[in-house]
């Protein structure tokens, strides 16, 4: 599939999984912490540019489901405009910020957000906004592969974030919504699987 590329695809995939490993690691001492800080959070905005955008609207999911808190994901220029409009004090900034071509410009977006109020947490490989806080990415993360390796500390947030607002990560209040829909394909929802 990947022609001539394939050996190289297939080592940027393997490093991508430790990249990912590496990060579920530094985010396991940090996530209770940041869930508690952040446990009366209304509205989260998860921000990337490149293959960090559909990372960030599969974190901004993975918050929804987990922890039933408003999220939305979106491209770092995209926020700049839409909702950059909605930042202040009551909101959350989740920036997704691995090397790569975007990040700049989702670091200056996070920037702008923290000066107009709101609370930012970056996830890269380091802090770059004074009084943010930090879920660490392996220094060699790249922004393509985002999805793999920076979902991951996401999602360990976002579990712990559900228990201390006093959900179930894993038996969801929404399941019943979900199966009435016809739909059951994710686990725990009921179902095959």
């Amino acid at each position: 599939l990947g022609g001539d590329r394939a050996d190289a695809i297939a080592a940027e995939l393997l490093r991508a999984a430790d990249d990912a490993e590496w990060a579920i690691e530094r985010a396991e001492p940090l996530v209770a912490t940041l869930a508690e800080a952040y446990a009366t959070a209304e509205h989260l905005f998860v921000t990337g540019s490149g293959g960090g955008y559909p990372a960030a609207l599969e974190s901004a999911l993975k918050l929804k489901e987990m922890a039933l808190v408003h999220a939305e994901g979106s491209e770092s220029w995209e926020m700049a405009s839409g909702p950059a409009t909605l930042i202040g004090p009551t909101t959350t900034v989740v920036a997704l910020a691995p090397h790569g071509p975007g990040r700049a410009a989702v670091v200056d977006v996070a920037r702008h957000s923290a000066g107009w109020g709101a609370r930012v947490i970056e996830v890269g490989p380091e802090r770059t906004i004074e009084g943010s806080d930090l879920l660490p990415l392996a220094p060699g993360a790249s922004e393509d592969l985002a999805a793999l390796t920076a979902v991951p500390p996401i999602a360990s947030l976002a579990y712990a974030l559900a228990r201390v607002r006093g959900t179930d990560p894993d038996r969801p209040a929404w399941t019943e919504r979900y199966r009435s829909q016809g739909m059951t394909h994710v686990v725990g929802a009921g179902g095959p699987v």
